[in-house]
């Protein structure tokens, strides 16, 4: 999770405590800006990756999960 400011309407006190245990944008934005750049992963596609570094998804993803969220995202997106 990331203290960014898409918490900025969670009340004060309870933003404070849900954001104090978040990593900042800067530090959440570290695996991106590693996977985009490094070419120890230039190579690799469709994989999950967490502190730079591949991560496995949970045992309850499936291949029919992930294809039911992407006819659903479609359509989500079509106008």
């Amino acid at each position: 999770m990331i203290a960014s400011e898409i918490w900025r309407n969670v009340p004060r006190p309870m933003r404070f405590a849900m954001t104090r245990f978040m990593k900042s944008p800067e530090d959440g934005a570290h695996t991106s800006v590693y996977c985009a750049s490094s070419p120890d992963v230039a190579d690799d596609t469709g994989c999950y990756y967490t502190d730079c570094a591949v991560k496995m998804p949970n045992a309850a993803v499936t291949p029919e999960l992930a294809a039911e969220l992407w006819r659903h995202s479609e359509e989500w997106v079509t106008v």
